[in-house]
């Protein structure tokens, strides 16, 4: 008795198992991105120190990354002027200006009044682009700590 039992069992199974089988269905999941082209920036300051009355030199520092080597534009803004001849404040005004070369011969700024931007084409690393800070000779404003704050935009 145990040994057709034990057949029937089996026998079961096997018709069943043929019912019971998984059934597969199959799709498709599409993944996209667009990348659209950007550009980030960093600066360091112009830190020129203690200003004695001899002209005084000093750099910064416009740091760009852009995706897609993407061609780009810095400008400078004039800071509390109105015109490219610069001006730090406290009591008085303390004059300087910021160069895109070290010779101090090319003004940086939006390209108007004489000024010029700087223009490169980024990559995924960051662009250094060196700003150079001169203070003239021959100035004697109050002592105390002077300032200026200077826009930097990019253009791409």
């Amino acid at each position: 008795m145990k040994i057709l039992c034990t057949a029937i069992c089996l026998v079961t199974t096997f018709l069943f198992a043929g019912i019971a089988s998984a059934a597969t269905v199959t799709g498709n999941l599409n993944v996209s991105a667009n990348v659209v082209t950007h550009c980030t920036l960093s600066t360091s300051d112009v830190n020129f120190g203690n200003y004695t009355g001899s002209a005084l030199d000093a750099t910064g520092d416009v740091s760009v990354t852009c995706t897609n080597a993407q061609s780009y534009t810095i400008a400078l803004s004039r800071g509390h002027s109105s015109d490219y001849n610069r001006f730090m404040t406290f009591n008085y005004e303390l004059y300087y200006n910021l160069y895109k070369d070290a010779s101090h011969a090319t003004i940086w700024g939006d390209g108007t009044e004489g000024s010029e931007t700087v223009s490169d084409t980024g990559s995924s690393s960051p662009q250094s682009h060196t700003v150079y800070g001169r203070i003239p000779g021959g100035q004697w404003p109050d002592t105390g700590a002077y300032s200026d704050s200077i826009v930097v935009t990019i253009t791409y």
